[in-house]
This record gives C-alpha cells, structure tokens and sequence, in this order.
C-alpha cells in the first residue's frame, strides 16, 4: 500500500519544520511549498491525502490570504484532499469563510497552537476520507 503523503504550505521555516516533523511522526510522508506555486506544482507531482496550509503566505502580512486560493487550488485538483488551514491572522469572518467557502477541514490558530489539538485533527480528518 501506498504511504499517505501530507502537503504543508507555509512560508515560515520554523512552522515548516514543526509540522514536518509532527506529520512524520504519525506515518505521513510531507512535502513541502512555501508559495501558491510550489503548492501547484506539489499537486501536480504527488497524491496528498491531507495538507495543511497557512492563510498568509508573504511573511508578516496580516492582509495576505494566499491560504484561501490555494484551498481552492486543493479542491479543484483533488477533491479527496482534506485541508487544514492554520493562520496567525485568522478573524471569526476569515475561519467561517475558509470552512464553508474554501473547503477546509477546520482553521487552527498559530497563536493557541498545541500539538495534541493539531494531530487529533489530523485524525480526524484522515479517518474522515475512503481508502484510495
């Protein structure tokens, strides 16, 4: 059986290895994009059951929200993949939009952040999909 492979999207090297590190660990095989292309060429390159994706991808921009399209990228590409979006500038208005408009799985906040909440997540939101 194929190994089930994570895409993190983030442009900050510390989350990038935090959440490398924690998706190894539970098994997942990650790749990693620090851009809305890069993400796009992940897409195209590998099958990924799960990723998890930043809202602002141009480093300390509170107005970016890169996140959301490539949400939008993730569903059109592959309907399958579950994402998890995670932002340090989530608004209550910015989440509701990412779930119910953008497709993600849930919003996490970079702020609150706890290892145990993230990979209960994960989780979830594996044992949500069908086998492929």
């Amino acid at each position: 059986m194929e190994e089930a492979r994570a895409l993190i999207v983030e442009d900050d090297p510390s989350w990038q290895q935090l959440l490398r590190e924690m998706l190894e660990e539970m098994g997942l095989a990650v790749d990693v994009a620090t851009s809305y292309e890069e993400a796009r060429a992940q897409m195209r390159a590998h099958a990924h059951r799960l990723a998890v994706v930043d809202l602002s991808l141009r480093f300390l921009d509170p107005h970016d929200q890169t996140g959301l399209q490539v949400l939008d990228a993730l569903r059109a590409h592959d309907p399958t993949c579950v994402p998890i979006l995670l932002t340090g500038y989530a608004t209550v208005e910015t989440a509701v939009e990412a779930l119910t408009q953008h497709g993600a799985f849930t919003v996490l906040r970079k702020e609150t952040f706890r290892r145990r909440e993230f990979r209960e997540e994960v989780r979830k939101a594996l044992a949500q999909m069908p086998p492929r």
